[in-house]
């Protein structure tokens, strides 16, 4: 964690070519393999990285943050059939028994739907006991009031 403190500035300053030694750094801290740390400048291009690694039957709530559908070759689109564009743990489950797995943006975006923490931590536990991608997006939780009431240790250790 300190020699990513201390190289702070020189990481930010030479990025892209700073990614090699930015993944390097961040796979020390989170004990993992450089190959497992993904580093991107931005939502856009983390998710591009992803799509390139997987090639499944993913289903994904529309409307929604475009970059997805466009970018993974196999999502399933489900429109919502909804004048308020809502849906829950139950309407995740039945999409991903549909598909591969499911692609989740909480909150999404532009609808707002939200997916309440413990409703998140029983369909974790759903995708792995049933062997599916869970691939969640969180990038905007930080704006919405029911994570920001959550005790940061809950947040961290469910």
């Amino acid at each position: 964690m300190g020699e990513m403190k201390n190289s702070f500035d020189t990481l930010v300053r030479e990025y892209p070519s700073g990614a090699n030694v930015q993944s390097l750094l961040a796979a020390k801290m989170f004990k993992c393999s450089p190959d497992q740390i993904a580093v991107g400048n931005g939502a856009a291009e983390l998710i591009d990285i992803l799509a390139q690694y997987k090639n499944e039957k993913l289903g994904l709530f529309i409307p929604t943050f475009e970059e997805y559908s466009s970018r993974f070759k196999s999502v399933t689109l489900q429109k919502l059939n909804n004048q308020n564009f809502t849906y829950d743990k139950n309407d995740i489950i039945k999409l991903a028994q549909e598909n591969d797995g499911v692609i989740l943006i909480n909150p999404d975006n532009p609808s707002g739907n939200f997916i309440p923490y413990k409703d998140l931590l029983e369909l974790i536990n759903w995708f792995k006991a049933n062997k599916k991608t869970f691939i969640v997006d969180e990038k905007l939780c930080r704006f919405c009031r029911e994570w920001t009431r959550l005790d940061t240790n809950e947040r961290r250790n469910p």
